[in-house]
């Protein structure tokens, strides 16, 4: 009894992909299934570090150059005033160069000078110590009197005092120099050197604050917040896609063509979109079609049997108040040539 009625409903089946077959055959307009899509734009992090404020959620309508939201700049912000006070310094010192020096210029170098002298002579006498001990713990270790970890420590601060005494030397040539300056009036090449340290920290300056602009993410284009990525108080690095928008000015429906089909499309072609209840019908323009065919994706379904190849079309529509991004629609595609 089972077996029969198995048989009845099949064959109930068969005939009626039959005739729908045979349907589709006689009809010279197929229908196929769209989906609505649109472009999605993605607003994207140019900086990296705690987002400190977001100021959409998702669903909300935004225009392009809304504020999205805003990553801590606290240590962009204390750079930027270091570099300003570092430029407030190097301007001084140019024009200083610039109007020549006076004999209170003289009398800082001599002063100067004067300090370095006695820390040299305190370094020297310090490095003659360090060395002294080394020698002794050195001696010590052969009897076994201190360990190797002990005259390594030794060693270490031996070659601190060294370094100590190489840099007061080092400083005490640079006020040489500035004194032969002084005496010699303006020198081109240090008045050189003064402008280009003072062009590379007006540069860093315009690049810190570039940096401090970047830490405000504002909407790429007008649209839906679809989906935003983080919370505040999350950590973010660069290129990071903090919230991606529908644009819904960009609605356009994509639908797959049987090979069968495929002579009776071209682009700047129309097709009729049928909405789902009301029965109302669209007009949308074929802007796009693929190049090759391709297996029936398996989310996509056809009004007939679905087909082994077929090819990928778009089309922009030109009424989009009653679409929303992810309907489902009816396609016919209709006759006549393209505009």
């Amino acid at each position: 009894m089972k077996k029969s009625i198995f048989i009845g409903i099949l064959a109930i089946v068969l005939g009626s992909i039959g005739y729908c077959f045979s349907i589709g055959e006689a009809v010279s307009t197929p229908v196929y299934t769209g989906f609505i899509e649109c472009n999605i734009t993605k607003a994207m992090s140019q900086s990296s570090g705690k987002i400190i404020e977001i100021n959409v959620e998702e669903g909300q309508q935004v225009s392009k150059g809304d504020l999205i939201a805003i990553i801590d700049s606290s240590d962009l912000l204390f750079q930027k005033d270091k570099i300003i006070a570092e430029i407030a310094i190097k301007e001084n010192k140019l024009e200083d160069l610039i109007e020549g020096a006076d004999a209170n210029d003289f009398k800082q170098i001599t002063l100067q000078q004067e300090g370095l002298k006695l820390k040299i002579a305190l370094a020297t006498d310090q490095l003659k110590i360090k060395s002294n001990q080394l020698e002794d713990a050195r001696a010590l270790l052969e009897s076994n009197a201190i360990s190797a970890e002990q005259l390594e420590n030794v060693e270490l601060a031996y070659q601190q005092a060294q370094t100590d005494l190489s840099v007061l030397n080092k400083e005490y040539e640079k006020t040489t120099l500035a004194y032969e300056d002084l005496l010699e009036g303006v020198n081109p090449h240090t008045l050189a050197i003064a402008e280009e340290e003072l062009k590379l920290s007006e540069i860093a300056r315009q690049s810190i604050e570039r940096k401090i602009e970047e830490t405000h993410i504002f909407a790429p284009s007008e649209g839906r917040i679809r989906h935003v990525y983080f919370n505040e108080n999350e950590m973010v690095s660069t290129g990071a896609i903090l919230a991606d928008l529908l644009e819904q000015e960009s609605l356009y429906v994509q639908f797959y063509v049987d090979e069968a089909n495929f002579s009776k499309i071209e682009l700047g072609g129309n097709i009729k979109l049928i909405l789902d209840g009301s029965g109302e019908t669209f007009t949308a323009k074929i802007t796009k079609i693929s190049d090759y065919a391709q297996f029936t994706p398996k989310n996509i379904s056809t009004k007939a049997d679905r087909q082994s190849l077929v090819f990928k079309v778009k089309a922009d529509l030109e009424e989009s108040a009653e679409f929303h991004s992810g309907m489902m629609v009816d396609i016919e595609l209709e006759a006549g040539a393209a505009e």
